[in-house]
């Protein structure tokens, strides 16, 4: 890259890539990059100029690549991921200011799934260009020529209208991604410059702090991907994850030591085209959450992407088709061979000759192949959209009929969201005892309390909803759940409740869920905080896989005997699950992780 006053700038790509510098009246300029003719993707780019900040980018497939001068490289933006830790991010709950917003802006651009529209003119260039069809018009050239005018006339006609079919279907899905972008507006309430205002949500930037309450949290839809800072919300992903049951986040902990990760720190982010179904905020207070991804740099904005641009396949079945043809072709050229050295010697005149050879090239391939290909992709994508499924590429449908087998791996959305609880193994006295249903165990024992408390299930209008395995084993305790408020424990200050959970039989024996942590499908466990009022510490629970909880604990609270009955339960299909427990000083739950160690093992429940 190369840059003086008003020189061009040149950008290398693997492909030779011109870029044309027009300087207008403004203070913006303008970046216009040129691909090679094949390639059917385009790069734009601006040069934003602010006060005295300056940003060099170009757009392509919809992503910025911003130039970074510590590199000397143009690289995607992606705020705040695997640059800084979780705790820093926690940090950062008092908003821009004016002038980081406009920097922001000029960085990230618009808060946007704007889908460009393809000219008719190329969608049809690109369907036309199908060897097949070209194939077709040699065909109906060489038949005219021979004076037979009706067939090549149908065929072509019939043909142009498998084009049309397939032009409209295809750009009519086109307009149908293009309304997901009316989803995002609407307006927020975020902070800058320390006071809360209401913009619209196309003007969101990463950075922002958004404010987020229960009473504008009813099945509201959220914009951009953001990490909740303070509160926990319950949220509906199943349009963007597939999730058929509601997702718990959390606040990301204040001083949290690790890097953040989108991946790893999913519980904590609030994704963009999911719906908000509750949300609370600390201490009765707005709850926060920290912008950092906006547009189609989202995970809802990168599955667009997908769709838009989808990659080349490569079957086997295309491959040897490949192969195959030339010695179709071989085989009409044998036969162009000795036609010609038929009619030579019965002395047809040359325009003959050439005539009837070229025929019979059009013998190789069916002539109508391509009008019942084209009408079985336009039947195929107008049947696939009336499922909600959007195809812009019909070049892919007919690589779906060679598919044999089809696997699913996404338990909870394909398989029923209902679990039946098979029983637990409580652990007394260091040996596991026979199985027993959660209610028959005292009120106070560790398992039955674990199972009613170390869960993320939340009530929405008076009804539990949340994940299957915690509605199960909840249920199955026979405890009640009542919302959380503020309550003080000892002398110590006044804390914010997550939820209250007591016996049916005994209301007074309550504990109080002070902080839950979701599942981590890194570590295979969830966590909880409890508070029962008839104990003066504090309680972690933990709760997960048999193998992950397993290494938490204390090796004396493991029976001997355990190992065999884990092999047995899970030989039989059942889900094996493990809960432990330890008594906590304080109810902080700033070093929860690295009190998750030296647990006491508690029981085994089965779904």
């Amino acid at each position: 890259m190369g840059q003086s006053g008003s020189s061009p700038v040149v950008l290398h790509r693997g492909t030779d890539a011109e870029i044309e510098r027009k300087r207008k009246e403004t203070s913006a300029a303008e970046i216009q990059v040129h691909t090679e003719p094949s390639r059917s993707q385009e790069i734009q780019g601006k040069e934003t100029q602010q006060q005295s900040h300056k940003t060099l980018f170009f757009v392509y497939k919809k992503v910025r690549y911003v130039w970074d001068e510590s590199t000397f490289t143009f690289s995607p933006q992606r705020a705040y991921d695997a640059i800084c830790t979780t705790g820093i991010l926690a940090c950062k709950g008092s908003g821009l200011t004016a002038f980081e917003v406009q920097r922001q802006r000029g960085i990230f651009g618009e808060n946007r799934l704007t889908i460009d529209t393809r000219p008719i003119w190329q969608i049809v260039i690109d369907e036309a260009s199908n060897p097949f069809y070209l194939f077709q018009v040699y065909a109906a050239l060489v038949w005219s020529l021979q004076d037979d005018y009706l067939f090549p006339t149908i065929i072509l006609l019939i043909s142009v209208s498998s084009i049309v079919v397939t032009v409209r279907e295809t750009r009519r899905q086109i307009n149908s991604l293009q309304r997901s972008d009316t989803h995002l507006l609407r307006t927020v309430r975020v902070l800058r410059d320390g006071e809360e205002t209401t913009v619209v949500s196309t003007d969101v930037v990463p950075g922002d702090v958004l404010l987020l309450t229960t009473a504008s949290a009813e099945s509201v839809a959220v914009t951009c991907d953001s990490v909740l800072l303070s509160g926990d919300a319950l949220v509906d992903e199943a349009m963007l994850t597939g999730e058929s049951v509601p997702v718990t986040k959390v606040a990301i902990p204040e001083d949290g030591e690790e890097i953040f990760h989108f991946e790893a720190h999913r519980h904590h982010v609030l994704l963009s085209g999911t719906k908000i179904i509750q949300i609370r905020g600390k201490n009765n207070e707005n709850a926060k959450a920290l912008v950092i991804r906006t547009g189609f740099m989202t995970l809802q904005g990168e599955m667009i992407r997908s769709v838009l641009y989808s990659e080349g396949l490569d079957f086997a079945f295309f491959r040897k088709y490949l192969q195959i043809v030339p010695f179709f072709f071989l085989i009409g050229l044998g036969a162009m061979v000795y036609t010609a050295y038929t009619w030579v010697q019965y002395g047809a005149p040359v325009r003959k000759i050439v005539l009837f050879c070229l025929d019979i090239l059009t013998f190789v391939v069916p002539p109508v192949l391509p009008i019942i290909l084209t009408t079985i992709r336009a039947t195929a994508q107008r049947r696939l959209k009336k499922k909600g499924i959007y195809c812009l590429s019909t070049m892919h449908i007919p690589a779906a009929g060679a598919i044999d087998v089809f696997c699913f791996d996404k338990t909870g959305t394909l398989t029923d969201n209902e679990l039946g609880f098979a029983g637990a193994v409580p652990v007394v006295d260091g040996k596991c005892v026979p199985p027993a249903n959660l209610s028959s165990l005292t009120t106070t024992d560790a398992l039955a309390v674990g199972a009613a408390t170390c869960h993320t299930l939340a009530l929405v209008h008076d009804d539990l909803v949340g994940n299957e395995t915690d509605l199960c084993l909840f249920k199955a305790s026979n405890w009640e759940l009542e919302p959380g408020r503020k309550m003080v424990f000892e002398d110590e200050e006044m804390v914010q409740v997550v939820a209250l959970a007591h016996p049916q039989q005994d209301p007074e024996q309550s504990s109080a869920i002070i902080k839950v942590f979701p599942f981590d499908p890194i570590q295979q466990c969830s966590m909880a905080i409890v508070k029962r009022n008839y104990m003066r510490n504090c309680e972690l629970f933990v709760k997960g896989s048999a193998q992950t909880v397993l290494d938490f604990c204390n090796p004396g609270s493991v029976p001997d005997e355990l190992p065999g009955h884990l092999a047995w339960y899970e030989h039989q299909g059942y889900r094996a699950l493990a809960m432990a427990s330890k008594s906590l000083r304080d109810i902080s739950p700033a070093k929860v992780h690295s009190l998750s160690r030296d647990l006491r093992f508690v029981g085994d429940p089965f779904v």
